[in-house]
């Protein structure tokens, strides 16, 4: 019995400090990819912020203006727009 109880102690010991080397490394693998994940994160908010500011810059009347002018349009007086109601289209009203 005694010899079974050594035995057991020679396996358990490297066995256990191998357990505790993997969960170790298992942790560190765990650090890096939660640290990829947020270097990834903040890089997608800092893109976002670029194209809400593009999309703010783009949609200024004073931009779409000037871009109407660069392609020769016009704006139209009120009288030239002609409205076209169609009867059982939901827009009687």
């Amino acid at each position: 019995m005694k010899r079974l109880l050594v035995v057991f102690m020679l396996f358990s010991v490297p066995a256990l400090l191998f357990l505790n080397i993997w969960q170790g490394f298992r942790f560190w693998e765990a650090e890096r990819y939660i640290a990829r994940m947020q270097d990834e994160q903040q890089q997608l908010f800092e893109e976002n912020k670029l194209m809400i500011v593009n999309i703010a810059v783009a949609s200024s009347p004073s931009r779409i203006s000037e871009l109407a002018r660069e392609l020769g349009l016009e704006k139209t007086d009120q009288k030239d727009i002609l409205r076209v109601r169609i009867p059982g289209r939901g827009n009687d009203g």
